[in-house]
């Protein structure tokens, strides 16, 4: 068995939706005395506990094992993140944290290749698979700052091409290609002589740092980035645009959560979502209210607090109605005996 050393290539892969098939194909493509290790981040659920290394493992030679924080560093092997842990590469070790989700993910793609490029630079080979979004992109950036090589899925092949896609709009890839052909180019890479290293640029150290001690803070965010007027979607603190990403707007706040600017919108998207549940929750626990205050006041004969009610349940209806359209609840189906009685119910 090969042991881990200067010459050891360190092949980082990120896949998100449809990332499952590509992955298996890519991974059987190796033989087991190549010297790499591989990290692959899938995006899951959290609270998913599938055995999907023994499906990634059919017909591949290579050993495959779930991530574990300092374990050592082997070539042949496979490490798969686990869920809700980002995966992150140190010196001749593996780490696990549970710092802030990037893109919406956690795991997620841009802090492994981040972590992978500030530690190992120019060893690095980073993929990108099929997937939604463009997680990828900002770390596939930071490895070509260091030195390595980057890798895209074509995306005409790819189930979802949107995460390939905007790594190729993006960046200039080392290779791009099919599921059939990478292996082998992975391989002939790896064989190949290591390209000559360089500095490693110090935002790409920063933010590999505040990944691995899950730390972050105000003056290091205005280090890396120009403070805008946009709040987190996770949790409402400001965000600061980073400057260095070419091609892509990212943007991190000062706890540490990520986004690009497709995931910032996406997550926008869902808060509006949410606020909009909340309110119409709100609204119909209003209008029962309204409701249980009629029946008194009509048993009460309080004729003016009658009317006065009757109005703010027309208003109150007509505000759900209105949620009701922005969110895009289809309407029930008009039945016109339903309808007569619960009018006669209500004179």
């Amino acid at each position: 068995m090969k042991t881990f050393n200067e010459q050891t290539r360190i092949v980082v892969i990120g896949a998100s939706a449809g990332g499952f098939d590509a992955l298996r194909k890519l991974l059987k493509g190796f033989d087991k005395e190549i010297n790499a290790a591989f990290f692959v981040v899938q995006h899951m659920q959290s609270h998913l506990h599938i055995d999907y290394a023994s499906g990634l493992k059919q017909n591949s030679t290579l050993d495959f094992k779930y991530a574990r924080h300092a374990a050592p560093i082997e070539p042949g092997v496979v490490y798969l993140a686990v869920p809700d842990h980002h995966l992150l590469i140190d010196e001749g070790v593996m780490l696990l944290t549970r710092g802030p989700r990037e893109n919406m993910a956690r795991p997620a793609i841009d802090p492994l290749f981040r972590s992978a490029a500030a530690t190992y630079s120019n060893r690095v080979i980073g993929v990108v698979l099929s997937g939604m979004l463009s997680d990828g992109t900002s770390g596939l950036h930071a490895i070509k700052a260091c030195k390595g090589l980057i890798g895209i899925q074509d995306p005409a092949e790819a189930s979802y091409p949107e995460m390939p896609g905007f790594a190729l709009s993006s960046l200039q890839p080392d290779f791009c290609c099919g599921m059939e052909d990478m292996a082998s180019e992975i391989t002939r890479l790896v064989n190949t002589e290591i390209p000559p290293a360089g500095e490693i640029p110090q935002y790409i150290k920063t933010e590999a740092l505040l990944s691995k001690t899950m730390g972050s803070r105000v003056d290091l965010e205005n280090d890396l980035g120009e403070k805008v007027p946009y709040g987190c979607p996770d949790c409402g603190g400001p965000l600061w645009l980073m400057k260095n990403d070419e091609n892509q707007d990212r943007y991190r706040c000062h706890t540490g959560h990520g986004f690009t600017e497709d995931a910032l919108i996406e997550a926008k998207k869902k808060k509006v979502e949410e606020s909009l549940w909340i309110a119409l929750r709100m609204f119909e626990e209003k209008l029962n209210l309204l409701k249980r205050s009629l029946k008194r006041f009509e048993r009460n004969e309080s004729r003016f607090l009658i009317e006065s009610t009757r109005q703010k349940i027309k208003e109150t209806q007509k505000n759900i109605s209105t949620l009701k359209e922005a969110m895009d609840i289809e309407p029930p189906e008009f039945n016109p005996d339903v309808a007569s009685s619960l009018q006669s119910e209500s004179c």
